[in-house]
């Protein structure tokens, strides 16, 4: 990918905070290496898991007799509701998620608008302004970042006292698995069934995989999925030809896309696209090239 362009000013003179070092490829330092062993034995262990399920599988169902059996297919039947939907679109594109079939319940005459765009096709600012703005350290966690979690909790106690926007903790991989697989509510049960399907993600995608698909399912705006559908409805172009302005206000409009409107955005929603654009110029630097490796 070729580095994106920003606007003259951008990254202004206020110092550069010390997460972004984080972001940027690292040396071979011996944090940076520990954290690609890390990652690497994850996705290792996650398609032995993967190989042992399916070796279950066969048991329980061709070899095995008896109760024992019985209670071995029920666990397996149940396990694959989990295995199977992650490891297919591990190669197809989903059509569509259960989120975008939630929402067009009870609205028969909405037309969800979808177009599916590869990674390559997609303008290098787009992905960094996700990453900067949802996940800046995507390139570090295998699914959950704990610090992030539990300063949205600490911010939450407060915020909800003093009536003010409560303030998420889940990474890309989090939200991706929410997005596709989980139709039901806010819950514990819902929170542990997206934990499940997080570790699948993260153990069975690349990261240049979850990053294409989440690009190509979130949305933007009412009834509007997916980077190339928002370009075209927003600014009558491509993904492609997304300025690094554009991809920036996409990346605010994710926070609340049925409220903050990308075609009318508010003060508050440029600000966060001031934000968002700071971060980019910041990290934009080798952040994206690290995708070639994962």
């Amino acid at each position: 990918m070729t580095e994106p362009h920003f606007p003259a000013g951008t990254a202004s003179e206020e110092p550069i905070p010390a997460w972004v070092a984080n972001m940027k490829t690292r040396p071979r330092t011996g944090v940076g290496i520990a954290i690609a062993l890390l990652r690497r034995a994850y996705r290792a262990a996650t398609r032995l898991a993967v190989l042992a399920f399916w070796v279950a599988v066969a048991w329980s169902w061709w070899v095995a007799d008896g109760t024992a059996a019985g209670a071995g297919r029920w666990i397996t039947s149940i396990a694959a509701v989990f295995v199977v939907p992650v490891m297919c679109f591990t190669w197809v594109d989903p059509p569509a998620t259960l989120c975008m079939l939630r929402r067009r319940r009870g609205r028969l005459r909405s037309r969800l608008r979808q177009h599916w765009a590869r990674l390559e096709t997609i303008a290098p600012s787009m992905p960094l302004a996700i990453i900067v703005s949802e996940d800046p350290y995507f390139f570090r966690h295998i699914g959950f970042d704990p610090i992030a979690i539990l300063r949205a909790h600490r911010y939450n106690r407060g915020a909800a006292r003093q009536g003010r926007m409560l303030r998420g903790g889940s990474t890309i991989s989090q939200q991706l698995a929410k997005n596709m697989f989980l139709p039901f509510t806010q819950s514990y049960v819902r929170k542990m069934v997206e934990a499940v399907f997080t570790a699948l993600i993260e153990g069975l995608w690349s990261k240049r995989r979850i990053l294409e698909i989440y690009l190509n399912v979130v949305e933007f705006g009412d009834d509007v999925y997916g980077v190339e559908s928002a370009a075209r409805q927003f600014f009558q172009s491509s993904a492609a030809a997304l300025t690094a302005e554009q991809a920036a206000l996409l990346a605010a409009a994710l926070r609340r896309p049925q409220i903050y409107r990308v075609d009318a955005p508010p003060p508050f929603m440029r600000q966060l696209q001031g934000d968002i654009l700071r971060r980019m110029a910041w990290c934009g630097e080798g952040t994206l090239s690290q995708l070639e490796d994962r």
